[in-house]
């Protein structure tokens, strides 16, 4: 029932009777006005299934909880609206937080430590993912720090990661899109990465953006996502991808630096920029006001992109990182 509260008082563990049991999850919210608080831990003591679901919850408030040993997606947010994670703490052997199809949901000053994904807005159902902010967050990860997808069946708007740092991650900041629902008014505000570029068997590690469309379930499409004011670390291509049936569109990088390191793989010389294929609409990746900053590694990489050796001069007025092929030239003004 709802109007409920746990809390775990200092040293207390909540941890799985006897081991791994046959569950979806440790714990399930699915009604309204709880409250999961207190500076204790959630052990779910490596059985199957989330840490914590809300599933169907409202007016979900979780509140300096350490949540650990988890062999599934930690903390997953599903068809759930009007929830807050507050100085959450989740080590995860999989996803740290996964925010599933919801809606008005708060994560502010939460630590996450996971095997893959950090934190994630997607959408397993048909269902929108709207009006998400991730704010103040510290993640490692060796798979991507600030993500949206892989999962797109339903529209994915009005999210933002805010201040948020990544330590030793694998990637940046992602967007995979592949199911069909259009993901659109995402930004990426005073963020911070750095990047771990060794891990084994993770061939995409080092990338600081990666943006990709692929089809799966359906064609998945893009509009103003927005990079700004981002700090980072840079040891393979910032990547984007479109595909046959629908171009990537709609990215500013805007007031970033790119810091650069040694590339991952040293067997040919790439640019900092890989327009991985002609489905990037014209002025589909622009930048403005981007600083590169070499850090002795220069000779390393071919330049930052075709168009641009060094980097786009600096100004207000976007330019394109991709071919700019509406204008015939690569280094046409995108006015957005």
């Amino acid at each position: 029932s709802g109007n409920a509260t746990l809390f775990l008082m200092p040293g207390a563990v909540l941890s799985r009777a006897g081991g791994a049991a046959n569950s979806s999850a440790f714990l399930t919210v699915a009604t309204e006005h709880v409250s999961i608080r207190g500076v204790g831990a959630v052990d779910a003591a490596a059985g199957p299934g989330n840490i914590l679901l809300a599933d169907g919850a409202r007016d979900l408030a979780v509140r300096d909880v350490f949540f650990k040993n988890c062999t599934d997606w930690a903390l997953r947010l599903r068809r759930s609206r009007n929830i807050t994670l507050d100085r959450a703490k989740v080590f995860s052997g999989v996803d740290g937080i996964d925010v599933d199809a919801s809606a008005d949901v708060l994560v502010d000053n939460a630590f996450v430590h996971s095997w893959d994904d950090a934190c994630c807005v997607k959408t397993t159902t048909a269902d929108v993912a709207a009006r998400i902010r991730f704010e103040r967050l510290l993640v490692s990860t060796r798979k991507s720090s600030f993500k949206v997808g892989t999962e797109t069946l339903g529209r994915v708007e009005d999210v933002s990661f805010a201040t948020c740092d990544a330590f030793d991650a694998g990637r940046g900041l992602a967007i995979y899109a592949k199911d069909g629902g259009a993901v659109r008014d995402v930004s990426f505000v005073n963020v911070t990465v750095d990047l771990y570029a060794a891990y084994p068997d993770e061939p995409e590690a080092g990338r600081p953006i990666d943006f990709e469309l692929e089809h799966r379930y359906g064609y998945s499409t893009t509009a103003r996502v927005r990079v700004e004011n981002a700090a980072l670390a840079v040891h393979a291509p910032l990547t984007f991808k479109g595909n046959g049936n629908a171009t990537l569109r709609g990215v500013l990088l805007e007031n970033t630096t790119l810091r650069v390191g040694a590339p991952a793989a040293v067997l040919n010389k790439t640019y900092l920029v890989d327009c991985h294929n002609d489905a990037i609409a014209p002025c589909g990746v622009s930048a403005a006001n981007l600083v590169v900053d070499w850090d002795g590694h220069r000779d390393q990489w071919r330049g930052l992109a075709a168009a641009w050796p060094e980097q786009p001069p600096a100004s207000d007025e976007p330019v394109s990182l991709c071919p700019c092929r509406c204008a015939r030239r690569p280094t046409c003004p995108c006015r957005l």
